[in-house]
């Protein structure tokens, strides 16, 4: 009876079957026999009357007679409706079109005639959509910002190299305005033309009155007053400083408004930013900072300082951003807060710090953050950029290559011509510059941000996996001759050095990857949705949705199957979830669909492994 049921499971990858077989007789038969009129019928009737065009192929041997025209013909008998030839596109290969039935519907009608090879909907293409900010383009005049533009957020090219590829992605997914970044940093100045539409309504944490800067402790007004100095004000060996307007540049790489005409790009195209002050004057405590990060992610309500007071956030972020740190080690109270984030479902993007190649800062290097190292923009570690085994990715944190006269690579963003308080909005240039693994992490922000606005099911470890796995190497050529590898961070600067996966972490952050795929494991959870793996005799590939392999599940694997071994109990699945069993070299498929047929309890070994999924 097994060699039976295997025959038909082999039977059925190779030709195809309609049916749960009965006896191998049944299989043989239908070998050449359409199916049902059932399909066609479904496919049918779900017809929107919208134009359908498709691109079909027909096969070779069973192909019907005739040229183009006849064969256009010969399916609109089949259908019952009028089917029109297109174009021809090879032998058997040719466009199609209907007035009466929409392209899905036409599709699914096409699919269940056993003459059809394959079809696919006649897509129209367009010129990729550029964003018409003009601080965006390349060729910028030097008096007035960098020349590169916002190089850092197009396709990368062999002058730079490190760029995150935003505008490839954007194509894929330019973001779901309900999707919220936090920006736990310095206030934002909520006026900014660039900013104006795209935040949503945030809180001042900053508890301590003399670095509030404000004249309020803990408010509902996360703007930013201005961080400026004098000279002993933090510690009497620092020197006088300007207000930084830092929130406002971090808040302008992740969302500011995209496409609007006016200023610059940000990364995270349509997303929204979440303001929340936790930095005054001379920097933030760590109680405020948990607190607003608590906050952020609808954690906790109790905004209070002495005295509870409730003030719930109507908008939750599923991302914080973090671009702050000192040396140290990662503290009891911000690893707790960290579980309580990582539970909730909330990734945490940190700064890996510009300690000039000192070991990762606090709190990026606590367990469950993503920490951002940052890059020049050839892909070399940029100089100051701490790094560390904690550093998850490297994204482009600015550079300007040159000791002297208009910084060439810096990052372009929103900020302020005030130097103690607010004065003209405006974005930074050559001569004003962005520059910092804090505005590094950002792009790595908004680029999970885009993820989760095409796929709102992962989890922060499938995040950061998926960074990881879709990012570029690092470049081991292209820097200057004295540029060495990065060694292991010690109480010793390392400066420009060539980065590896100890050191910088997985690679090079490419967002048009990892969107592309969030965005195709989206669509991949959604057709596994009956927990059935798919196995096409067409290409010899098996889809499983789910694979447990030892302690590890992972998600969306593509194989090529070697021998079919055994199928086990076809009454139904002995065990929930397909499993590759390592010590035996076997993969066990709980279910699997050929065609219509659907068996359970396949055992097989593989020939290939094609494709592996994001682990939970």
């Amino acid at each position: 009876m097994l060699r039976i049921l295997l025959f038909l499971f082999l039977l059925c990858a190779t030709s195809g079957c309609s049916e749960a077989p009965e006896s191998s007789t049944s299989v043989l038969a239908s070998k050449q026999v359409a199916p049902t009129a059932d399909p066609t019928q479904r496919a049918l009737n779900q017809a929107s009357g919208s134009r359908a065009r498709v691109i079909v192929k027909f096969r070779k041997r069973s192909a019907p007679v005739g040229d183009e025209l006849s064969r256009a013909a010969w399916v609109s008998g089949k259908l019952g409706s009028r089917v029109r030839h297109g174009r021809a596109l090879g032998e058997f290969t040719q466009s199609m079109h209907a007035d009466s039935l929409s392209t899905t519907g036409l599709i699914q009608a096409l699919e269940v005639l056993p003459e059809v090879e394959w079809v696919v909907e006649d897509r129209r293409h367009r010129i990729r959509s550029m964003p018409n900010d003009p601080l965006f383009f390349a060729g910028q005049p030097r008096s007035g910002t960098v020349e590169a533009g916002q190089w850092f957020l197009r396709t990368p090219s062999s002058l730079t190299p490190a760029a995150i590829d935003a505008l490839r992605a954007w194509d894929r997914q330019k973001g779901n305005p309900q999707v919220v970044v936090a920006v736990l940093d310095s206030g934002v100045l909520l006026n900014h033309p660039d900013l104006v539409a795209k935040v949503r309504p945030g809180y001042d944490f900053v508890s301590d009155l003399s670095s509030a800067a404000d004249g309020t402790r803990r408010d509902t007004d996360p703007n930013d007053p201005g961080d400026a100095t004098v000279a002993g004000e933090c510690d009497p060996s620092e020197p006088a400083t300007e207000s930084s307007w830092h929130g406002t540049q971090v808040a302008g790489l992740i969302g500011a408004a995209t496409d609007n005409g006016i200023g610059i790009a940000s990364a995270g195209h349509d997303v929204s930013v979440l303001p929340v002050r936790v930095l005054g004057k001379c920097g933030g405590y760590d109680s405020d900072i948990i607190a607003g990060m608590l906050w952020a992610a609808g954690l906790s309500t109790n905004v209070g300082f002495g005295r509870p007071v409730n003030y719930p956030n109507p908008f939750p972020a599923s991302v914080l951003n973090l671009s702050f740190g000192s040396q140290g080690t990662c503290s009891r109270s911000y690893a707790d807060a960290m579980a309580q984030l990582n539970q909730k479902g909330v990734t945490v993007v940190a700064a890996a710090g510009n300690d000039a190649g000192l070991p990762v800062s606090t709190p990026a290097n606590c367990s469950g953050v993503i920490a951002v190292a940052g890059i020049r923009h050839i892909g070399t570690k940029v100089g100051y950029s701490n790094i560390g085994a904690e550093v998850s990715i490297s994204a482009p944190a600015g550079n300007c290559v040159n000791l002297g006269g208009p910084c060439l690579y810096p990052l372009v963003t929103t900020t302020n011509s005030g130097r103690r308080t607010p004065e003209s909005n405006t974005y930074s240039d050559a001569f004003n510059t962005s520059v910092g693994t804090s505005f590094a992490a950002p792009l790595v922000s908004a680029t999970v941000a885009l993820m989760l606005s095409a796929n709102p099911g992962l989890s922060p470890a499938n995040i950061r996996s998926m960074l990881k796995r879709t990012a570029r190497p690092f470049p081991t050529t292209g820097a200057q001759s004295d540029v060495s590898v990065c060694d292991k961070p010690s109480g010793r600067e390392q400066l420009e050095c060539y980065c590896t996966t100890r050191t910088c972490g997985a690679g090079l952050l490419s967002t048009y990857n990892a969107v592309r795929l969030a965005a195709d494991l989206a669509l991949t959870q959604s057709a596994y949705r009956d927990n059935a793996d798919l196995y096409d005799p067409e290409t010899g590939q098996l889809q499983i949705g789910q694979v447990d392999v030892g302690s590890d599940r992972f998600h969306n694997v593509v194989v090529t199957i070697d021998q079919v071994l055994a199928l086990g109990n076809q009454a139904g699945p002995d065990y929930p979830i397909s499993r590759f069993d390592r010590s035996k070299g076997v993969l066990e498929v709980a279910q699997v669909r050929v065609n219509t047929a659907l068996f359970y309890n396949v055992t097989v070994t593989l020939k290939e492994v094609l494709q592996i999924g994001v682990p939970d």
